[in-house]
């Protein structure tokens, strides 16, 4: 799509937190405008400097060096201020894995919507849309993920299933990507847990969920309904030999392997 002139353009930096053999995958990051993540980037080096951490902060390592220390809840909190300073917003989708298996049992699920972390990443973009849309942040918008994801394959014919352009893959020393490992990973911990961390809490505060947070999850009934709706019969219903494929990919079957 031709970039008109005087047209913002809008970046959105998405990571994923968890995968298809732990209890909770969820996709989740900022958006903010193209020319903003550059100013992000200083800061964001110059906080995990002050906070005597090294690039790239990854919150799974961070959790678990600095979750006993007196100031765990300071540096979480000091990085958090960089984010909401730049960021436009915070968007996740949550996918309980539980749930996910229990219906791909039963229905076709991943071979007619897609693993775990595509059905995730998908449905975090259709709520940026929607929100961008309901607050008049119009333009284009560009989105990045970490590389080297499991299924990042599936994950990008999602994508082109649904019209989207692939997202565009960085390394996770990028900053904004480092800010979405951040958020995903709070993201997992309390659908998993329902625990309401300090962290999370001062998130919420600082990106108030409708005005400048939009989070959503994909549970047993709204897979159920998204199945039912296309009429899909039970796997046990299915004629032997049955191929699926995505109509943007006609000659790419899909195959069950969860």
């Amino acid at each position: 799509m031709a970039q008109k002139a005087n047209e913002d353009v809008y970046a959105l930096y998405l990571d994923v937190a968890g995968d298809p053999y732990q209890p909770m995958v969820c996709a989740g990051g900022f958006l903010a405008k193209e020319t903003v993540w550059t100013a992000f980037s200083a800061e964001w080096e110059s906080a995990l400097l002050a906070n005597g951490l090294t690039a790239p902060f990854h919150m799974t390592q961070f959790e678990r060096i600095y979750k006993n220390r007196p100031d765990h809840w300071d540096i979480l909190r000091s990085l958090i201020d960089v984010i909401a300073k730049h960021a436009l917003a915070s968007f996740s989708n949550c996918i309980n894995m539980e749930d996910y298996l229990r219906v791909n049992s039963k229905y076709p699920l991943e071979e007619m919507y897609g693993k775990p972390y595509g059905v995730a990443a998908t449905s975090a973009v259709t709520l940026v849309h929607h929100w961008r849309s309901r607050h008049r942040h119009l333009g284009i918008m560009k989105v990045f993920v970490e590389g080297g994801t499991l299924h990042h394959g599936d994950m990008e014919e999602c994508f082109r299933r649904d019209g989207l352009a692939a997202p565009t893959s960085v390394p996770k020393e990028h900053p904004a990507a480092q800010a979405a490992d951040l958020y995903s990973w709070e993201r997992a911990w309390y659908n998993n847990t329902t625990i309401h961390r300090p962290s999370m809490v001062y998130i919420k505060q600082k990106m108030p969920d409708g005005m400048r947070g939009h989070d959503g999850k994909w549970d047993k009934r709204a897979m159920e309904q998204a199945l039912r709706k296309l009429d899909m019969p039970h796997r046990k219903a299915l004629p032997d030999g049955l191929n699926f494929v995505f109509n943007n990919s006609p000659k790419r079957v899909r195959k069950r392997s969860l």
